[in-house]
């Protein structure tokens, strides 16, 4: 390990000594015997930025109602992400793939991506298959943030898809009640997930009859 590469390491992780890459692959590994359809190892800088998603996020005068602490204008704005982003070096991409019912295919991210949020969130057939794909997306990123912390790597952060869906109904006017769980997604921070897919070698978009939720934890 030369002395540049000793010194990055040794500013996220507890042991300089430790076996960075070997431990990286093995959390791509537990991604997927925890519930990941599949998982990508990525340079930090393979993560695609899109700076105009808060205002992208609904398409012209939408009637979407209501808001999410974790979704902008709530969120962290995609400028301070991109100044979180610069600190790290290698990141895990997880999707989570399950049967769409609808003739197309449907995959996060994209203009006006919180107003199709909401349009799949308010059709029954497709919000019943989409929220327990939401749900294990957050799980898998959460499980893969923590032990990555519990291996030393302790600026360790994941971010999932769409709206934070931990509560039927998130209160805006009162602090978030799952501030240890609750992360705002990829789309809110600024991250451009069709072209940060497509880095990571895989199609932007999803097959016909699929839904496909992909979330990113940033290890080092």
């Amino acid at each position: 390990m030369d002395g540049a590469r000793a010194v990055g390491v040794s500013l996220a992780v507890s042991d300089p000594d430790a076996d960075v890459e070997g431990d990286v692959a093995g959390f791509a590994a537990c991604g997927v015997e925890r519930g990941a359809t599949r998982t990508a190892i990525v340079a930090a800088e393979a993560v695609a930025l899109d700076p105009g998603a808060p205002e992208n996020a609904h398409r012209g005068s939408c009637s979407c109602e209501g808001l999410n602490l974790m979704s902008p204008p709530l969120s962290a704005h995609p400028t301070e992400f991109a100044g979180w982003l610069v600190s790290y070096r290698t990141a895990l991409l997880a999707e989570v793939v399950a049967p769409f019912p609808a003739e197309d295919g449907w995959a996060q991210g994209g203009l006006g991506w919180r107003c199709e949020w909401r349009r799949i969130r308010s059709d029954p057939a497709l919000w019943s298959v989409v929220l327990p794909a939401w749900r294990r997306l957050h799980e898998v990123t959460m499980w893969l943030e923590r032990e990555c912390m519990r291996r030393g790597y302790y600026l360790a952060v994941g971010f999932g898809a769409g709206d934070c869906e931990l509560c039927e109904v998130c209160v805006t006017s009162e602090l978030c009640v799952e501030p240890y769980a609750a992360r705002p997604s990829l789309e809110a921070l600024g991250v451009d997930v069709r072209r940060t897919r497509e880095a990571a070698g895989w199609s932007g978009s999803a097959p016909p009859g699929q839904v496909s939720l992909s979330g990113i934890v940033l290890i080092l």
